[in-house]
């Protein structure tokens, strides 16, 4: 039995018995993780205003001797709360996180991983960020890390140089590339298409994310250069 810090992303919550929860958390230091969190739920619980799903937080984490592990305090050290002010930016942050968590094995520590998946949050949160590109680069890096993918060559085609672009760039460098909406859409399009070919199953969120994402597309003139 032992207690640790830890530091990690909210990416899924289960509730159990009507006031807990079970949070899947991938963490710098011990990879992706399930813990217990009792109470979590009720109103007076000042947990229950950290532990919400996306927030980057400090856990302490009790493992008992059957190797259950269970959170007796959470500390949220970042927020970002324009995600929950709008809602094609949550279902983004919901795509991120669910292929995260599709494509990541319990208690298998990367620190390439989980800074990837802080930045690409952090950018998501960011209104001036270009969301679908920003989540065609991620798809594209977090395959690669997982080593599904061979590194893409500039020198290839024009779809190829886009893939080595997107692959290679840094999340915060990416706004300085203006695309028109639909060419957007065509690369998140294509790199979703990469990434169903690595799941056994669709993604829920996918749904919501192509909705919210068809119905912004057809409200911007074709010839705006938006952050889309």
């Amino acid at each position: 039995m032992r207690t640790t810090s830890i530091h990690g992303i909210i990416l899924k919550q289960k509730v159990l018995f009507e006031k807990d929860k079970i949070l899947t958390i991938f963490t710098q230091e011990a990879g992706k993780i399930s813990a217990f969190m009792k109470g979590a739920r009720k109103i007076t619980s000042r947990r229950n205003m950290h532990a919400e799903l996306f927030n980057m937080c400090r856990f302490q984490i009790y493992t008992t001797t059957s190797g259950n592990m269970l959170i007796n305090e959470c500390t949220a050290l970042e927020t970002f709360p324009f995600l929950r002010q709008d809602f094609f930016r949550l279902c983004a942050a919901s795509y991120v996180a669910e292929i995260t968590d599709r494509l990541t094995a319990e208690e298998n520590p990367s620190e390439k991983k989980c800074i990837l998946l802080g930045t690409t949050l952090k950018m998501l949160a960011d209104p001036k960020s270009n969301t679908l590109l920003i989540l065609a680069a991620f798809t594209l890096k977090i395959l690669t890390l997982l080593g599904n993918l061979p590194n893409f060559r500039e020198t290839a085609s024009h779809r190829e140089k886009l893939f080595a672009l997107l692959q290679n760039t840094p999340l915060a460098k990416l706004n300085s590339y203006e695309y028109v909406p639909q060419e957007t859409q065509l690369l998140f399009r294509e790199t979703n298409s990469i990434l169903r070919r690595h799941l056994s199953q669709e993604l829920v969120s996918e749904k919501y994310l192509y909705s919210a994402t068809i119905f912004l597309i057809s409200k911007i003139p074709s010839t705006y250069k938006g952050n889309r």
